[in-house]
Formats: C-alpha cells, structure tokens, sequence
C-alpha cells in the first residue's frame, strides 16, 4: 500500500511571524519559531509549518485541494509579512517500490506559489508504519 502521510507547506523567513501567519492562514501552525524567540535570536528567522492533518482524499495542488488553495490566496500575504521560502514537503508511505508523479496543472500550481517541492519516501515493506 502506498500512501501519502504527510502534506506540508514550511515557510520561513527573516523577521518572519507565525503568529501572523496563522492569522492570516485562518489556521494553526505545528512547529512554531517567532524570529524574537530565544533559540532564534540571533538569525532573527521564524519559521513554521501549515500541515494538512488528513492528506487523504483529494488531488494535491487542485483547486480541489483546500490546503493549497488557502496557500495560494494567501501566498502573497505571507510574504508581506517576511516569508521568503515557502517549501512543500510530502511524507510518503511505499511498499516495494515508490512512483510519484504530477500532471503539467500539479506542476503549475506549484510554480504559481512560488514554493519547492520535497518528497521524503519511506519503505514499510517490512510492516513498520511510523508516522513522522
């Protein structure tokens, strides 16, 4: 069975506020790092990560996807308040072997945001299924 756990979007950026972002995003973040914490005073970067909590269901980067499509009205917000990366990160659970692929519209949503793309693929052929 292979499986999408995971559907990310990471976004950072000097003077960056997750707290701002998730008003913005009309949502929670998970892994939350103001620029002005303690562990990130001196780079003055915060960072954060909008996860979909069940990837399962839809086409990603669609209109039909309503993580990306709150991403995309929202993109040029984020950025206004300091986001200068903005990375996708899809966790994905094979067995045997691992196939992705993205049509030319996938490919143009992601280039709309502006974001890259990170897919970390995970063998549970021998039964072990951790979530990360």
């Amino acid at each position: 069975m292979n499986t999408l756990q995971y559907y990310d979007y990471d976004m950072e950026g000097v003077g960056f506020s997750p707290a701002m972002a998730a008003s913005i995003l009309g949502c929670e973040l998970i892994d939350v790092h103001e620029p002005n914490s303690e562990a990130e005073l001196q780079r003055g970067v915060g960072w954060a990560t909008f996860r979909m909590k069940e990837p399962s269901g839809f086409i990603i980067f669609t209109e039909g996807d309503p993580h990306y499509s709150r991403m995309r009205q929202s993109v040029e917000k984020l950025r206004g308040i300091g986001m200068d990366r903005l990375q996708v990160v899809l966790g994905y659970h094979y067995r045997d072997q691992c196939n992705l692929d993205f049509d030319e519209v996938q490919i143009r949503a992601l280039a709309e945001i502006g974001g890259t793309l990170l897919i970390s693929c995970y063998d549970v052929s021998d039964g072990t299924e951790n979530r990360d």
